[in-house]
């Protein structure tokens, strides 16, 4: 009440408002610019019939010419001026939008976001229903240019929410704000609208590839409430995640997925080119897949494992590459030193193609051998990628009495590495 009629004073001394304004900005002052929303609202349009009982007509609009221009540039400036943003500017940006709100302003709140180059970092912040709705408008009012906003860290209600989700159709749907929408979202302690949330992004949820294990065990209750299976993209930050909770929940939700995406978004370590960010994020994608399969195969007793494997290679879109996966799962359980788990998943060793083609450039010829051990035939194989080297072709020459047919795939620019490959394998064979 009492922000109120300092706010209605310092409008009628029109002369101490710039004053005031320098105070706030001090630490020792700083708990004044909370009137400042107030005379926001006592000068907006809707008030102005109002005040006009208290101030005369053409004072008032005097004072309301470009005061929200002096509001912007009095607290903008102490927010751009850092090098680096901190959870101070986020209060700070906040602040502006609960002003603009109050002012009911459209040019004032283009105004605010042409200076913040249509960024919003509200990151860290605990966002109650009323800042929500402030943070809405201003977004809203930005018809030619959608927003970037950063959510990281936030915490708000389901009514702080509902105000959100209904302005998103002007903020770019790109890098983290999907993941950070779905942490708000799991972590809150309310019930929310699930189902609006699966909708902006056709029915697809995000997660991050590590968190707290309380964030990955909703996101199970959720999908298990949901009729149709969704579609998860999980999002990578860094080098090398953490994915113990991830891995431990996520054998839970495959029955109600429909397929599984990875992104690597902004705040990952910058990788040099796109290639090479890409092939990162493969490896990662499929040390996932592998380190899933071994917890599958811990976990399950009977049949159900070879079934639970071969779903996992659907998810992950690996189909087209079984011929290799079949000796990096073999590798990887073999790694982990998990006998009985090989013995377990045999069935699956052993549902190698009619004509198997492997990649030996990133495997080792002696897990091929260990796998051709297990076929019940003879194999026809095709290989490429071989070493020269002379323990990798004393292996293949192991391999041969599995091996009901071999052939060689050179590469495009060594067409003649076929004649070399065996030329290679046949003088060994012949020291032998």
């Amino acid at each position: 009440m009492q922000e109120f009629f300092a706010a209605l004073w310092l409008l009628k001394n029109p002369d101490l408002i710039s004053n005031v304004f320098q105070q706030c900005l001090t630490e020792e002052k700083k708990h004044m610019k909370h009137l400042i929303p107030y005379m926001c609202r006592l000068l907006s349009e809707k008030s102005r019939s109002l005040m006009e009982c208290l101030i005369p007509p053409e004072e008032l609009k005097n004072t309301s010419n470009g005061f929200c221009k002096e509001v912007i540039s009095t607290f903008l400036p102490s927010l751009c001026g850092n090098d680096e943003a901190d959870t101070e500017d986020s209060g700070r940006i906040l602040f502006l939008c609960q002003c603009l709100y109050e002012s009911q302003c459209p040019e004032a709140c283009i105004d605010l976001l042409e200076q913040l180059d249509f960024h919003l970092d509200l990151s860290e912040e605990s966002l109650d229903p009323y800042p929500c709705c402030a943070v809405a408008y201003v977004i809203t009012q930005s018809k030619e240019r959608e927003i970037w906003l950063n959510l990281e860290d936030v915490t708000m209600s389901q009514q702080g929410m509902r105000p959100l989700l209904g302005c998103l159709q002007n903020v770019q749907w790109c890098d983290s704000l999907p993941r950070q929408l779905w942490e708000i979202f799991l972590l809150s302690e309310g019930e929310m609208d699930y189902i609006t949330l699966l909708g902006l992004d056709g029915n697809q949820m995000h997660l991050p590839v590590e968190g707290d294990r309380k964030l990955f065990e909703r996101a199970v209750t959720v999908l298990q409430k949901i009729s149709k299976k969704v579609k998860i993209c999980l999002h990578w930050e860094r080098e090398n995640p953490d994915c113990h909770s991830l891995r431990e929940t996520l054998l839970e939700a495959l029955p109600y997925v429909s397929s599984l995406s990875f992104r690597r978004t902004h705040r990952a370590p910058r990788l040099q080119g796109q290639e090479r960010r890409y092939e990162k994020l493969k490896r990662q994608e499929k040390q996932l897949f592998l380190d899933l399969c071994l917890k599958a195969a811990t976990l399950i007793q009977g049949e159900s494992v070879h079934n639970e494997v071969n779903n996992l290679i659907s998810l992950f879109s690996f189909n087209y590459d079984i011929h290799n996966i079949l000796l990096d799962l073999y590798q990887h359980v073999k790694t982990q030193e998990s006998s009985a788990v090989i013995q377990k998943l045999k069935p699956f060793f052993q549902s190698v193609p009619a004509v198997w083609t492997i990649d030996l450039s990133e495997r080792k010829s002696s897990i091929l051998l260990e796998v051709l051990r297990l076929q019940p035939e003879k194999k026809q194989v095709e290989l490429r990628g071989c070493s020269e080297e002379e323990s990798e072709v004393r292996t293949l020459l192991q391999c041969l009495p599995y091996i009901s047919q071999i052939s060689f795939v050179p590469q495009l620019s060594e067409p003649s590495g076929e004649l070399q490959f065996f030329g290679t394998l046949f003088c060994a064979a012949a020291e032998t």
